[in-house]
């Protein structure tokens, strides 16, 4: 990607405002992408992996650097930033429209994500996938953003006229030269928000089905046993990422934890923890929860109220650790540690 002054290069043909780009989040980008890649292909395409993810709204570890598509009867390779598999056509019947563009149908999409990541990456898309079904949000209509709706489709091709502009802010033009400028100020694939809903468990068993079936249906290869494990192990009642990382941590170290677990203060008033050993009298709450890549903010009431809640909960005999991102993700050892600590003084 090259820059200058005013634009920025994003393919042979493609340009953007710079200050726009620049000011993209990583999936923005990532979906900009996407749909500059779907522009300059002639033959059918799919969105695979974990490009398809972005525009499913799954929440991943980290933005895709390239562009995942399926294209039938065309080899495996790698070309300036978009990695191509190869593909019989089943795929391409069953893809779906999703922000505009064609992708994998989302269990396709979860399992070949589950067989390419690591287990605490895994384990978030699992039960991001069975919360989807709990809450019966599976179809991106009543519940995902549209702010990809129609943006694919404003992508003018040369020679017909300057640049236009949407009611969403969106504009994109092309030049008798044959040149197209994108800009647009859209907010890609913020993911669906599903945690307030009420949560249907026989649904997310039966999702948790149909992932199984899907996975059975490939041949063993590398990253099957990691995903059949976070297929096992995933529960809908997590209520973010951050706490789906814990959890796999704490999996990973024999260390089994209750979800939304519900306990009485010494004031008699009800809470739910995030998680909790209950034979330990241990509570664990993850702080700065990042819901579908938002980030809550704590207000000073917010600080208040919760000082009191685990004051009530410290008065009722229960412990409280609490984890950050920064510690789930970076010093895992030290989350552990201070787990432990806290199991050892609950069986005294």
């Amino acid at each position: 990607m090259r820059s200058s002054e005013k634009f920025t290069r994003l393919a042979r043909g493609f340009y953007a405002d710079s200050n726009w780009v620049t000011a993209l989040t990583p999936r923005s980008k990532h979906a900009l992408d996407c749909f500059v890649v779907g522009a300059s292909l002639r033959s059918p395409y799919v969105l695979s992996r974990e490009s398809a993810a972005v525009f499913h709204g799954l929440p991943l570890g980290r933005a895709p650097t390239r562009v995942h598509i399926i294209r039938p009867a065309r080899k495996s390779g790698r070309v300036n930033g978009t990695v191509t598999h190869a593909g019989k056509g089943a795929e391409i019947a069953e893809a779906v429209t999703v922000g505009g563009l064609p992708a994998t149908n989302l269990v396709t999409t979860v399992v070949d994500c589950l067989c390419a990541a690591r287990f605490g990456d895994a384990l978030i898309l699992a039960d991001h996938a069975l919360r989807l079904a709990a809450a019966h949000c599976l179809s991106p209509a009543p519940c995902a953003r549209t702010d990809l709706e129609g943006f694919g489709e404003s992508i003018m091709l040369p020679g017909q006229g300057q640049v236009s502009t949407t009611p969403s802010g969106a504009s994109i033009g092309g030049t008798g030269s044959g040149e197209r400028f994108v800009r647009t100020a859209f907010d890609a694939a913020v993911p669906i928000d599903v945690y307030r809903a009420d949560l249907d468990m026989e649904a997310a068993e039966r999702m948790r089905g149909v992932l199984g079936d899907e996975l059975a249906k490939r041949p063993a290869r590398h990253g099957s046993p990691i995903a059949r494990a976070a297929i096992a192990e995933a529960d809908p009642r997590a209520e973010s990422p951050l706490e789906s990382r814990g959890r796999a941590l704490f999996l990973k170290a024999g260390l089994s934890m209750e979800l939304q677990y519900s306990v009485e203060g010494a004031s008699g008033r009800v809470y739910y923890a995030d998680g909790a050993f209950p034979e330990e009298r241990v509570l664990v709450e993850f702080d700065g929860r990042a819901k579908y890549g938002r980030w809550a903010e704590a207000t000073s009431q917010a600080l208040v109220n919760e000082r009191d809640r685990e004051k009530d909960l410290t008065n009722a005999g229960w412990g409280l650790v609490r984890f950050t991102w920064d510690q789930v993700t970076g010093r895992p050892d030290e989350v552990l540690r201070i787990l432990r600590s806290a199991l050892r003084r609950g069986k005294k």
